[in-house]
């Protein structure tokens, strides 16, 4: 828009309104965002909290008809949760380890996804 151009405020409020409603671009963005990088935990409540907030962001994210994120991708953030909980604890390093040979996990799968996420609760 130029300079001198007037905007009705309807238009103003239609923008805003698609913008930021419940639904709309920035919460959806969010979503996706958050499901794609999921935080490093530095504890083992943190990394229950984050299982739940996956779940609860994953329904929504179903609700608003997002498109799924893909296995491989769900399975790095998953990973990226316990990393550091792994380097500092060998034993739970080891019993990842073993989950992570199953076929559905090596070629990922949603059923591995689900199978990790039951692994790590």
């Amino acid at each position: 828009m130029g300079r001198g151009e007037r905007i009705s405020s309807a238009s103003l409020l239609e923008a805003e309104f698609e913008q930021y409603a419940p639904g709309g671009v920035a919460e959806k963005s969010s979503f996706t965002t958050f499901l794609r990088g999921l935080p490093t935990a530095k504890s083992f409540t943190e990394v229950l909290a984050t299982l739940r907030r996956l779940r609860l962001a994953k329904a929504r994210a179903e609700m608003l008809k997002l498109p799924p994120i893909p296995a491989h991708e769900m399975l790095q953030s998953l990973n990226t949760v316990v990393r550091d909980l792994e380097r500092r604890t060998p034993t739970l390093a080891t019993r990842l380890s073993i989950p992570r040979l199953q076929p559905d996990i090596l070629v990922p799968t949603d059923a591995g996804v689900v199978t990790m996420c039951g692994v790590l609760e």
